[in-house]
């Protein structure tokens, strides 16, 4: 089920223009690296790809840096490329979606391949991917499972399995509407997708990505490969983590569900939206709890406050009496145990 797509429905932060360097042929991979000052992941990064470099004419490898502090960054692509990964910084420091826009715009691939600093490809990634493009599958879009990562690249868990076969997702358009399922590194767009519909909005931060797949899902068919070949890691310092801590994750995929509801089929458009909005409602709360046990309460009413925004269905309100009833016994025990009147 996909609806109609009208371009006055949709905010266009900028058109992706062709990226084909006049008097070269395209390649068909654009490996695009965003970065900025996080020198301590980039280097498994960069060798996930190389370690499936199949050469230059085939693939496009380029770190795009925004703007970091040190010359740390140019030194790693410098010691690991060897003159192969081409190196890109932006004269001051932007936002991580017009970074990701950046990356979009230098690409001269077929497909376009987003990966970021701290995440990492597994064995076979670029193969996989390619081999359905090569077996005549009229595809635009694909995506695969992915592993969770801690800080130290151990496994975590593993997203999902949406079908046991390779092969493309029927009805994908209100299911991905409802939740987001695919982290960045997991998922390869044909460059001319981006041409058409445009770039990352960078009003929505950290739910950027969501509404892009949205946006996409509307328009294309997704072909999904249940192997999990991709890896997301998971860290206090990331942007997900920093954007938690503010509640403005929340507040963004809020802003998401809204923005993208027009590309809706208008039948469950206001269904579909509902459920997503008081799922990320429940989720900002079981997020508020395990910040609160952090000791991080600033970072917890955040989560409330944006999570209350999006839902105040019972099974929400019931999540927020018992965060309540927790953080109340927390603060009693805490003074008691410092030798506190209660």
């Amino acid at each position: 089920m996909r609806a109609s797509m009208s371009t006055s429905q949709l905010f266009f932060p900028g058109p992706i223009a062709d990226g084909q360097s006049s008097g070269h042929a395209r390649p068909f991979w654009s490996v695009m690296v965003p970065t900025y000052n996080r020198s301590e992941f980039l280097t498994q990064a960069l060798e996930s790809v190389l370690a499936q470099d199949p050469g230059a004419d085939h693939m496009q490898i380029e770190v795009v840096d925004n703007c970091s502090p040190t010359g740390e960054i140019r030194a790693i692509v410098e010691r690991l490329g060897h003159g192969r990964v081409a190196f890109f910084s932006q004269r001051e420091t932007i936002s991580m979606v017009e970074n990701w826009n950046t990356c979009l715009q230098r690409a001269t691939g077929r497909w376009v391949h987003l990966l970021n600093d701290d995440d990492w490809v597994r064995p076979g990634f670029y193969r996989a991917f390619e081999d359905v493009v090569k077996h005549g599958q009229d595809v635009k879009v694909i995506f695969c499972r992915h592993l969770f990562a801690n800080k130290g690249g151990h496994w975590l868990s593993v997203s999902p399995l949406l079908r046991t076969e390779p092969g493309p997702l029927a009805d994908w358009l209100p299911t991905l509407a409802m939740q987001q399922q695919i982290m960045t590194p997991a998922i390869a767009v044909r460059r001319d997708v981006y041409e058409q519909l445009g770039g990352f909005r960078a009003d929505l931060n950290s739910a950027s990505d969501w509404e892009m797949w949205v946006r996409v899902a509307a328009a294309h068919e997704f072909w999904y490969m249940p192997e999990p070949l991709a890896c997301y890691r998971i860290h206090d310092s990331s942007d997900s983590s920093r954007l938690a801590r503010s509640g403005s994750n929340i507040r963004d995929t809020r802003n998401a569900i809204l923005a993208f509801r027009p590309l809706l089929p208008p039948g469950i458009a206001g269904r579909i939206s509902r459920v997503a909005l008081r799922f990320y409602a429940y989720k900002a709360l079981a997020e508020a709890r395990a910040l609160r046990n952090s000791g991080d309460l600033k970072g917890a009413m955040a989560q409330v406050r944006e999570g209350l925004r999006c839902s105040v269905a019972p099974k929400v309100l019931w999540s927020l009496a018992r965060f309540a009833v927790g953080t109340l016994y927390r603060l009693v025990t805490h003074r008691v145990g410092a030798g506190e009147r209660v």
